[in-house]
């Protein structure tokens, strides 16, 4: 357990471009590739401690506004109106005895209707017979776009 402690006090993580001992304790790391691959150490030898911590806090600063703009903002700016036609999250169940796993099941089911529209995203669903499927929230909910539909029909066929 101790060198596995050590090995991971004295490696570099991409996040922050310094070992942790070299922010805590400002000592130096020992590096094995260094002997191998002199390219691999871009630090300078005697950096003090505050210029580093400066340096590993400015990286991860980076990265999380990296991580930040990647983020999926999922349908927060989607607003369904009555008479929409949406798509409807489920959680599928597996049925072992016919041999199906969840992972291939389909996710959303529909398209349906948006009939009634109550407080607080709450949206009451039909389908296309009229017939009431219930209330759902709008995180369950996700717009039905009838063109994509149709070439993801369009691709089983070939």
């Amino acid at each position: 357990m101790p060198r596995i402690e050590q090995w991971l006090n004295r490696t570099v993580p991409s996040s922050k471009g310094y070992a942790p001992v070299e922010l805590i304790f400002d000592a130096q790391k020992s590096d094995i590739f260094a002997k191998f691959l002199s390219e691999l150490d871009d630090s300078p030898e005697n950096e003090e401690l505050a210029a580093k911590v400066l340096k590993a806090y400015t990286k991860m600063k980076e990265k999380a506004s990296k991580r930040d703009s990647r983020r999926k903002l999922g349908n927060s700016r989607w607003t369904p109106n009555v008479n929409d036609t949406v798509l409807l999250k489920t959680q599928p169940m597996p049925d072992a005895i016919k041999g199906m796993m969840s992972k291939f099941m389909l996710l959303y089911e529909g398209p349906f209707l948006i009939l009634k529209i109550y407080p607080h995203s709450a949206y009451e669903l039909t389908d296309e017979n009229g017939r009431a499927r219930g209330k759902f929230s709008k995180k369950a909910l996700k717009p039905y776009r009838e063109e994509r539909q149709h070439e993801l029909e369009t691709d089983i066929d070939l």
